[in-house]
C-alpha cells in the first residue's frame, strides 16, 4: 500500500532467491504479502484457514483487486480439510487463472 514504507517486487525476490539456488518457496505473511503474490499470478498453492469467528472492522484478509465481473473471478481449484470448528482450504490458483489478455466479449459483467 502506498505510503507503508519500501515494498519488493515479489518477481524480484523469486528472481534473487532463485539465483542461490532455492526453487521452491514457501511465503508466510499477512494478507498484503499472500496478495501481492497472488496478483503478480507467481502462487502454486495458497492455503487460507476459515474460523467460525467475528472480529468486527479492520485490515482486509487478502486484499487484492477486485474482479470486474463474476465471469472474470479466479476460481482455484480446492480441497477442504475439517480443523475442529475451522475449515482450511488449499488453492491452486495458477491452474484457474482467467486469461488477462483476454477481450471482454462474452462476459456478462
Amino acid at each position: 500500500l502506498p505510503g507503508e514504507g519500501p515494498q519488493l517486487e515479489p518477481a524480484a525476490i523469486l528472481t534473487a532467491l532463485a539465483a542461490r539456488g532455492l526453487s521452491r518457496v514457501l511465503v508466510e505473511g499477512g494478507g498484503r504479502t499472500v496478495g501481492c503474490f497472488l496478483e503478480a499470478g507467481l502462487l502454486d498453492r495458497l492455503q487460507l484457514a476459515v474460523s467460525p469467528l467475528i472480529l468486527g472492522a479492520g485490515r482486509p484478509a487478502l486484499p487484492v483487486a477486485p474482479a470486474s465481473c463474476l465471469e472474470r473471478a479466479l476460481r482455484p481449484d480446492c480441497r477442504r480439510h475439517l480443523m475442529g470448528e475451522d475449515v482450511l482450504f488449499d488453492l491452486r490458483p495458477a491452474t484457474s487463472r482467467t486469461d488477462a489478455t483476454a477481450d471482454d466479449g462474452g462476459a456478462i459483467c
